[in-house]
């Protein structure tokens, strides 16, 4: 399909499955649902790359503060993930992605 490459970028098969019946729930369609079954498949794969998104950035910034402290031993690599600042750029950078949406 023309969603499959959109959708192995998510890190989820509980997404890629559920867009995956949601797919075939839009080959079943009669006309009169067809266009609400399509647009249920668009709205959850938007909705799943932006926590894709998300989390990546999340990970991302979790990373640096890691590699900052050069943080080996668990509980030190946990107190970096708490610690790491993440909350704020999530925030800062979010209002940028919500105004890039169309």
């Amino acid at each position: 399909s023309i969603l499959e490459p959109r959708m192995s970028f998510l890190g989820l098969d509980l997404w890629r499955d559920e867009l995956s019946s949601c797919l075939e729930r839009v080959q079943l369609a009669d006309a009169t649902s067809l266009a609400t079954e399509v647009e249920s498949v668009y709205q959850n794969l938007a909705v799943y790359e932006r926590m894709e998104e998300v989390s990546l950035l999340e990970t991302a910034v979790w990373k640096m503060k890691v590699e900052e402290e050069n943080a080996t031993r668990e509980d030190t690599r946990e107190s970096c993930r708490v610690n790491c600042g993440s909350s704020i750029v999530l925030t800062n950078v979010m209002a940028f992605m919500d105004r890039a949406t169309p």
